[in-house]
């Protein structure tokens, strides 16, 4: 992580991102783990709660009865994810602490992190709501494109409309993939304002992470390329028997056990991949706050 005087404000390696991350996923990996399989009940916790729900409604046949369980089973599933991504903010904190060489037990970081439930789901409520907006604009701006250049392909009807057809789509395709991930980058470490620097609520968290990541969009996006092409080959293998079931019939037992087996190996996955994110995020993050406010990397 050099600087320069083309660079004053250093450069976000992604290798060292990476090493830095995958060091410290291997030093912690039973904390890591282990709060990766409470995240992941939590989790399991709402879709089990869902079967007595479904129970009921088809038992009584009554839409009181039907809705009131509906609206129990929406407060289940929005405390256990509140639940879930506090565990997520746990590990996120943990790998920061290690960096700045304050190390936290996982019961440390755990009790620091105790009364951030709902600024967790806050935060992870404001982030849904913001990349269905940004969705809405990508998808607008590709329909745009597509629509122009279909229609400069009709009306012109020559080799000239196809090609500037062919133009416009492409152009279209890479606004949408540059708007979706452009917001994304500023988003990614969204959590760590929560988890290191208790941001009072999921909205300040949010432009405090722009805040941080804007100058550097292009370099967390690199990374996030880099950290995807790594996991990339596990997860096509987890995908490989839900892959096999395609074109079986939906009540068949081949379908359904390739189906439970490709579940099953998702769940592990990402037992082990979730950490490995929020590793990363951390390591980002410190780094940005290192650019930006003149802390140093002490590995």
């Amino acid at each position: 992580m050099r600087k320069s005087a083309s660079d004053p404000m250093g450069t976000l390696s992604v290798g060292n991102v990476i090493n830095a991350a995958v060091a410290l996923y291997k030093s912690n990996f039973r904390d890591f783990f282990a709060l990766a399989l409470r995240s992941m009940s939590w989790v399991l916790l709402a879709l089990v709660g869902l079967v007595p729900v479904v129970g009921v409604a088809i038992a009584i046949n009554n839409i009181g009865v039907t809705v009131l369980a509906g609206v129990a089973w929406l407060a289940l599933l929005l405390f256990c994810s509140a639940k879930a991504m506090t565990n997520r903010g746990v590990v996120a904190r943990m790998a920061y602490q290690q960096l700045i060489n304050q190390k936290e037990t996982l019961e440390s970081a755990s009790s620091q992190l105790a009364n951030s439930h709902w600024k967790f789901l806050g935060l992870a409520l404001w982030l849904g709501l913001f990349v269905i907006g940004v969705g809405i604009l990508s998808y607008l701006i590709l329909a745009i494109g597509v629509g122009i250049g279909v229609a400069l392909a009709m009306s012109l009807n020559n080799i000239l409309g196809y090609i500037l057809a062919a133009i416009f789509s492409i152009a279209g395709f890479v606004a949408f993939l540059w708007i979706f991930l452009r917001f994304y980058s500023d988003w990614f470490v969204a959590e760590l304002p929560i988890a290191v620097e208790r941001c009072p609520n999921g909205l300040d968290a949010i432009g405090r992470s722009r805040q941080l990541s804007a100058p550097f969009s292009s370099r967390i996006l690199m990374i996030i390329l880099v950290a995807f092409l790594i996991v990339l080959p596990l997860s096509i293998v987890a995908n490989i028997p839900g892959i096999a079931g395609i074109g079986q019939p939906p009540t068949s037992p081949a379908y359904l056990i390739s189906q439970a087996v490709n579940l099953a190996l998702s769940l592990l996955l990402e037992l082990f991949l979730m950490p490995f994110w929020q590793v990363i995020k951390s390591v980002v993050y410190f780094d940005l706050r290192s650019r930006l406010e003149g802390a140093d990397l002490k590995m």
